[in-house]
């Protein structure tokens, strides 16, 4: 299973990285490959769909960290 810590550290990751701030819910997704969850070696290309901007901002991000580090 994919745990929400890996989902957090995605969304920070790509905050830090990429400058853009993209929803948890997103960041699953981001994460099943930063983490190896598959295979995606033996693909060509592979398409990630991220939302960001209409479900979060930087005060649900620090709420969102704040449960994190809480549990």
């Amino acid at each position: 299973p994919l745990y929400s810590s890996a989902a957090s550290d995605v969304y920070k990751r790509q905050l830090d990285t990429q400058r853009i701030l993209i929803e948890p819910a997103s960041s699953v997704t981001l994460a099943s490959i930063y983490e190896h969850y598959f295979d995606a070696k033996q693909y060509r290309n592979i398409v990630v769909i991220i939302c960001g901007g209409v479900g979060i901002n930087r005060e649900l991000l620090t709420q969102y960290l704040q449960l994190q580090s809480d549990s």
